[in-house]
């Protein structure tokens, strides 16, 4: 185990060097990225005094199965955060900062269909939020925690039973992004953690086989953002994307540092008429308040207000029981006699 341990530790070693080689490299080109309008590579971020309406959304769920059927409970809040002079003015939660839990349940889905359930419930509670937020709030900018599109893996067969509610989540989004673009709203999911590996193919260094983040830790110092690109190439956009019809060519990411103590963010937009200098300004000064953790405060608030205490399945599921008077058993697995 320790030799093993000590061979992958090495590799980790040689990769890290071979990517401050391939980062220098790029930084020192600075030339154009493919399929960017932007002239160069890596952009220089100020932070600048605002004055804005911010709105945050964020959801929980816990999802669970029972003999025959899978349970899922959540909920999904907003947050309005006022700013004058970049200073902190009031805050505001909607429905309220504890939000009722909600609760669905399926029949006879497969282990695939089941998280497919898990992601589409969770969606539509953020995006459903999203919309009443536009509304309410009337924001300058509206945060999504995560991607502003859903996942390829979140799309079920058209032959399934789900494909229903996919189709109803989907209108939801155009109705999300419809409601931005009136009301001048501009709209941003800041993925933390992202697996995408979009700009490194645009680069030319899919050969490395490594995420976006992980190399831009590399090229982008701090208060840099590289240039925004489509968040697919025309002739590559998933089934997702050409579902949400002319909306999708709207949709553009870029990377920002906001410091040199954490990773860079992924910053995925719907194009509504701003400047990117003016959205990168303003989501690097939401990022400043911790070196450590760079991610704006609202979303941090919105998460905090959206997490679920995993005894709320156990009160729900036992309340069920009692009431199906037999008809809900627990899977054989967790009704074992033993361990």
């Amino acid at each position: 185990m320790q030799d093993k341990l000590k061979s992958v530790a090495e590799s980790m070693r040689q990769t890290e060097t071979e990517l401050r080689g391939v980062a220098l490299d790029c930084r020192n080109a600075n030339s154009r990225l493919s399929e960017s309008s932007e002239s160069v590579l890596i952009h220089p971020v100020s932070s600048k005094p605002f004055s804005i309406s911010v709105a945050a959304v964020d959801g929980g769920i816990i999802a669970d199965r029972v003999h025959g059927s899978d349970i899922i409970i959540g909920k999904s809040v907003s947050v309005n955060f006022v700013y004058c002079d970049s200073q902190f003015v009031s805050c505001h939660h909607l429905p309220d900062r504890f939000p009722e839990t909600k609760i669905e349940i399926k029949l006879g889905l497969d282990e695939h269909e089941a998280l497919v359930f898990r992601q589409l419930f969770r969606l539509q509670l953020e995006i459903s939020a999203a919309i009443n937020a536009v509304e309410k709030f009337k924001p300058d900018l509206l945060l999504l925690d995560g991607s502003i599109l859903p996942l390829g893996s979140d799309r079920p067969s058209k032959e399934s039973s789900l494909f229903a509610e996919y189709s109803k989540l989907m209108e939801s989004y155009k109705q999300l992004f419809a409601l931005c673009r009136q009301h001048g709203c501009q709209l941003a999911g800041i993925i933390k953690d992202s697996r995408g590996k979009r700009l490194m193919d645009l680069l030319g260094k899919d050969r490395l086989n490594i995420s976006d983040t992980f190399f831009t830790n590399f090229l982008l110092k701090e208060k840099e953002r590289t240039a925004i690109f489509p968040y697919a190439s025309e002739n590559k956009k998933t089934p997702v994307m050409k579902d949400l019809g002319d909306f999708s060519d709207s949709v553009f990411l870029f990377y920002l540092k906001p410091s040199d103590h954490d990773l860079p963010l992924r910053i995925e937009f719907f194009d509504c008429g701003k400047s990117i200098g003016e959205i990168a300004s303003i989501l690097l000064s939401l990022c400043s308040l911790s070196s450590n953790f760079a991610y704006p405060a609202i979303l941090i608030e919105a998460d905090l207000c959206a997490a679920m205490d995993p005894l709320e399945m156990e009160r729900v599921k036992k309340e069920l029981f009692m009431l199906s008077k037999g008809a809900m058993q627990e899977l054989r697995r967790n009704s074992r006699p033993f361990r």
